[in-house]
């Protein structure tokens, strides 16, 4: 889910420049962006798989999509060049330093909801058909992490890959 925003907002730096001023961060700029970063992830053709008789290691499928999404701001927009590097020959460093803000500035338009839903549809693309990511039941993990099915597993019991919080600390 980070590794979205991390992308939408790096490639809205890059895009606009590490000023963080609000007019930076207009529906005309981000919302392309985010279409281009969606159409991205490929949802849909991640799995390297063809059919279930095929071995499947979804974990190398999974850095693909990794590698998309680090190079997504270069890719679509570009780093700053070397004018940029001669009007602010600190622009790298600025660009460091103004992402927290503008990952907070961007996130309205691709909100923790919508991250967790494509990262959801993400997990079940790459891995159709070995389930060493998710279960086999199409409408777990519809809910906060309460299996919703009970055929094989009693209604009490939850699904072992439901969401969970992360441990450690400082974590978002």
């Amino acid at each position: 889910q980070n590794a979205m925003l991390d992308a939408l907002a790096l490639a809205s730096l890059f895009l606009t420049g590490a000023s963080n001023s609000p007019k930076d961060i207009t529906d005309s700029k981000i919302l392309p962006l985010k279409a281009k970063l969606i159409d991205a992830l490929s949802i849909g053709k991640n799995c390297s798989s063809d059919s279930q008789d095929e071995p499947c290691n979804p974990w190398s499928d999974i850095e693909r999509v990794r590698d998309r999404l680090s190079t997504f701001a270069e890719n679509e927009v570009g780093r700053p060049g070397v004018f940029m590097h001669m009007v602010d020959p600190d622009v790298s460093q600025h660009v460091v330093s103004a992402m927290p803000k503008r990952k907070i500035a961007v996130s309205k338009y691709l909100d923790k909801n919508e991250r967790l839903a494509l990262a959801k549809l993400l997990i079940k693309d790459i891995d159709r058909y070995s389930f060493k990511l998710h279960c086999k039941v199409e409408s777990c993990g519809s809910t906060n992490g309460e299996s919703e099915h009970t055929v094989g597993i009693a209604a009490t019991r939850l699904c072992e890959f439901r969401l969970v919080t992360c441990p450690n600390e400082n974590c978002p």
